[in-house]
């Protein structure tokens, strides 16, 4: 015997079922809006030249505001109008052959953020020279108040 009331409320719990996974595709498939973040590329000065060679054991990412504090890193003074500019220096850290480098390649910035994008270069299967080294780069931008991003890509030398 055929229970009708059972059919009938499996057939309730089957339509309900139905509309609320329509509704749910139909909510999945509406557009979502992508946040975008545009950023403004900011001109930066290499300065490596200018400053005092110095090794950094650690990988170490630095916005060097005054010129107390650059004298402390780099042990001597440097002729930058901190109210205007920052040194921005990436260090590599101590690498155990020759082959390996650090590069600012671009700075930009958002409304909140200075983003440094930094390329690091290892030696691959190239022929290096077995000595210790410590790459570094450093560059001058414009002050900013903004929080610093690092951005890093790595590559590989190609021999």
């Amino acid at each position: 015997m055929v229970n009708k009331k059972a059919f009938g409320n499996l057939g309730i719990v089957l339509a309900a079922i139905l509309i609320l996974g329509g509704a749910y595709l139909l909510l999945e498939r509406q557009p979502t809006e992508d946040i975008i973040v545009e950023e403004t590329v900011i001109p930066f000065e290499n300065i490596k030249e200018e400053v005092p060679d110095i090794w950094y054991e650690e990988e170490e990412q630095l916005l060097i505001t005054s010129a107390e504090e650059y004298e402390e890193i780099f042990g001597e003074e440097i002729d930058i109008d901190f109210n205007e500019n920052v040194v921005v220096a990436v260090f590599f850290g101590e690498q155990p052959t020759g082959g390996y480098n650090i590069e600012i390649t671009e700075v930009t910035e958002t409304d909140d953020n200075v983003i440094i994008y930094v390329l690091e270069t290892y030696p691959g299967d190239c022929p290096v020279i077995q000595v210790i080294t410590a790459p570094y780069d450093v560059v001058l931008i414009e002050c900013t108040e903004k929080t610093p991003e690092f951005v890093f890509e790595q590559t590989f030398l190609e021999c």
